[in-house]
């Protein structure tokens, strides 16, 4: 600041050498119950308080942390006590002036702040608002904040208001605890994060050290490099896991970090077998001790691929639980970049299969269908036993995989019905039945159908094909050693309903939210007097109610056609009437 810019009266108030050093100055007000000897107080571009009595520095204290511009008034309490009001762009100090200058109060993120006498009380009262806050800081005579700042409904303020504010209010109250619980969520996960880092590089020396290594390193649970397929039109990533806990591991399951609400995704665990197809799927989420499994994590692939984006970024943590405590590890990150995608070696089914990853990932993305196959006529029974899989290979143009004999996979053709399903020969059979247990994997329900019909039609003998829920008596006595029984009544798989639920309930979060938002800015009283009551369904007009219903039909179709019928037929697509 050049002495120009100044008053001439400050040139002869402070020392030639500070003058061009003064950010903003207050001149002493010479109150008569104060005998200071004083002149001026200035504020440096340092942040430094000066006071000055005929050119010789009195008093003089230096602000911590704080950047320019800066600007400084005096204030006086009723009793005369003296002090000081410094606004910098982010912080604001108020000082006391009694025997020294000292800092009774600093506050951050200030927007701005007052000085008024609004109700006419003769005692001017500070009020400091924060930024993006319109409720202030209040102070008393003693500049000390009031911390209970209690206000009472006047008989005149209108009742709409006050329900309009106690709905802000619980709203106000409803985020803040969603915030509070994401904040330890994050901070909880980076914390896993760094001693992530901390394990790779543990021979170097300035490894970052988490607040809580030592409760970290007590995780006994590794994690290898994900390994990622496409298949059957959905993403497949498999991570080896090891438990080295002496305990069970239990509700072990995986989540993802994305950008897109509507990602579904299941997570699978399976674990080696000694017999081909050498995985087993476990019933339970969870792992006993010193066990090892995989944890498989399928996603629809048309969400992923069909955006603009040249690459999918996906992060996440396993979780599970211990002890009734629970735990998230956090796994390496996946890439999956649009070269990827175009691959000859990016999609499993044209593969040879030559590691169990690959078999993995065709069993992982089907669906599980239990078959009984049943030879008829008996005179032909070592002959059926001999090459019935010869057989299929024949007529119905599949495959044996390399290294597993008992399992067979159509992959001739991708646009023929029986494209990518796969039959596992269990070996459950008697001579004297000649009955053939085997697993189906197919893509949908409809293509075990039509493998049943494509037998019946191809296959030069005759066979009696039967799920394992479903159960056969014989109409005559010379077929009644076909008689069996249910061990289990059948049940409706409804794991693939889950994922419609999951979008409908994201639905109609989002339309209740949107709701609320035109209820609030309707001017309407009898809307407005529903506020904090009720939701009003209506509120974003009869149109968007219509599509909204009509949406929430179309997406529990979808559940429906994927549990009990096949999705990618348009022959079997429901139409919705939105009325």
């Amino acid at each position: 600041m050049s002495e120009i810019m100044l008053r001439p009266e400050i040139t002869r108030l402070v020392p030639a050498s500070i003058v061009n050093n003064v950010s903003s100055f207050v001149f002493y007000d010479n109150h008569p119950r104060d005998q200071k000897l004083m002149d001026i107080v200035i504020c440096s571009n340092s942040g430094e308080i000066q006071e000055f009595y005929q050119r010789d520095l009195i008093c003089s204290l230096l602000l911590d942390n704080t950047s320019g511009p800066y600007s400084i008034k005096m204030l006086r309490n009723p009793e005369a006590d003296l002090f000081y009001l410094v606004q910098t762009r982010e912080d604001f100090f108020v000082l006391s002036r009694k025997e020294t200058l000292k800092v009774i109060k600093r506050i951050s993120s200030v927007e701005k702040y007052e000085i008024d006498d609004t109700k006419c009380t003769g005692r001017i009262q500070l009020k400091v608002y924060y930024k993006d806050d319109a409720i202030p800081l209040i102070f008393d005579d003693n500049l000390a904040i009031i911390e209970e700042n209690t206000t009472t409904i006047e008989e005149d303020e209108s009742p709409m208001l006050v329900v309009e504010l106690q709905s802000k209010l619980s709203e106000a109250k409803y985020n803040l605890e969603c915030n509070e619980k994401t904040y330890r969520e994050l901070v909880n996960l980076r914390q896993m994060a760094s001693y992530s880092i901390y394990q790779k590089n543990q021979g170097i020396s300035d490894n970052p050290q988490p607040k809580c290594v030592k409760e970290m390193s007590e995780f006994k649970l590794k994690l290898k490099s994900p390994w990622v397929k496409y298949c059957n039109k959905k993403v497949v990533i498999a991570i080896d896991t090891s438990n080295h806990y002496h305990e069970d591991v239990e509700e072990l399951h995986l989540l993802l970090n994305n950008n897109w609400s509507s990602l579904t995704y299941t997570t699978k665990l399976f674990k080696k077998y000694h017999k081909p197809p050498y995985w087993i799927e476990k019933k339970k989420n969870m792992m006993e001790p010193n066990s090892k499994i995989t944890i498989v994590v399928i996603i629809e692939s048309d969400e992923l691929f069909n955006t603009s984006f040249s690459k999918v970024e996906l992060d996440g943590v396993v979780a599970f639980k211990k002890n009734g405590k629970e735990y998230l590890v956090p796994f390496d990150h996946v890439l999956i970049s649009s070269m990827d995608a175009m691959g000859e070696n990016f999609d499993v089914l044209p593969s040879d299969f030559t590691d169990q990853h690959s078999v993995l990932a065709a069993i992982t993305s089907t669906v599980k269908t239990d078959l009984i196959l049943r030879l008829i006529k008996a005179e032909i029974k070592q002959d059926f036993l001999k090459s019935l899989k010869a057989i299929l290979c024949d007529y119905l143009q599949m495959e044996t995989i390399p290294k597993m004999d008992n399992v067979l996979i159509h992959k001739r053709s991708p646009y023929h019905k029986l494209n990518g399903i796969i039959i596992v020969f269990n070996d459950k059979y008697t001579l004297e039945e000649v009955r053939f247990d085997v697993t189906a994997y197919s893509r949908t329900p409809s293509q075990v159908l039509a493998l049943i019909r494509y037998i019946y039609d191809a296959v030069p003998f005759k066979i009696l094909i039967t799920t394992a829920d479903q159960k056969v008596t014989a109409k005559l006595d010379e077929f009644s050693s076909y008689n069996d029984t249910l061990e289990s009544p059948s049940t409706v798989n409804n794991l693939a309903y889950a994922s419609s639920i999951l979008n409908r309930t994201s639905l109609v979060l989002e339309y209740l939210d949107r709701s609320m938002i035109k209820m609030n800015e309707s001017k309407d009283l009898t809307v407005r007097d529903k506020i904090g009551k009720v939701i009003d369904l209506l509120a974003c007009g009869q149109t968007d109610y219509n599509k909204f219903r009509a949406k929430m039909s179309e997406l529990g179709a979808k559940g429906v056609i994927k549990m009990l019928g096949d999705d990618d037929n348009s022959d079997n697509e429901i139409e919705v009437n939105s009325d």
